[in-house]
């Protein structure tokens, strides 16, 4: 703990004078990396760039949300961080000096759901189902890339003239066979798709939740 000692001291003696280096921090693991946030559970991968930034004599820290380091190559690195925090801050060091400081947020991820293609609610026209006939995984409010790859869907159709009749999907788009039952479909008619199967990055095969949307 002595460096860590030693580092802080030195913030506090040169922080009148602190250089504003031309070094940046990106986190690649989000899908707009002019976010500045790290999200709790999940490797955070950020790349270190800039004409004063040289990963050989410089040091890299991290301060607040519990947060880890994991050096993966030349300024690339892991980030894992364990507490929710608006004030989780990432230091490049020199020899204990401070060249440059980087402030996060971290959050958690969120709830992950299944959407249906260009549908925000429950309910859709034909037409909307047609244009693009493919289900995708979400999660409301997060920038994370969670890599979370649907493999297969069941779609039940819920009508007068349909009885609940089940189809499958092997993937993410609908069957031509689904697309010619949605065009028959009426105001008032539901597709409820369940037993939605997907793999993550860690490789586990998992079940994902319901959702029904109904025809306006």
């Amino acid at each position: 703990m002595l460096w860590m000692l030693r580092f802080c001291l030195h913030i506090i003696l040169l922080f009148p004078v602190f250089l504003n280096a031309q070094i940046s921090i990106i986190n690649r693991s989000l899908t707009d990396t002019t976010q500045n946030i790290f999200y709790l559970g999940v490797d955070n991968i950020i790349t270190i760039s800039g004409k004063q930034y040289d990963p050989v004599k410089q040091h890299t820290v991290i301060m607040g949300g519990g947060g880890t380091l994991h050096k993966m190559e030349k300024g690339v690195y892991a980030v894992r961080v364990q507490e929710e925090t608006d004030n989780c801050q990432v230091w490049i060091t020199e020899t204990n000096k401070p060249i440059s400081k980087h402030h996060f947020r971290v959050h958690k991820i969120g709830n992950i759901v299944v959407r249906y293609a260009g549908v925000k609610d429950s309910t859709a026209t034909v037409n909307q189902l047609i244009v693009n006939p493919f289900i995708h995984v979400d999660i409301p409010g997060s920038y994370y890339k969670h890599h979370i790859n649907i493999t297969s869907f069941a779609a039940i159709f819920i009508g007068e003239s349909f009885d609940s009749l089940v189809t499958v999907s092997p993937g993410i788009r609908l069957t031509a066979e689904q697309i010619e039952i949605i065009r028959k479909l009426r105001v008032g008619n539901k597709i409820y798709f369940n037993n939605i199967y997907a793999y993550g990055p860690d490789s586990r095969r998992r079940k994902l939740s319901p959702f029904t949307i109904i025809i306006k």
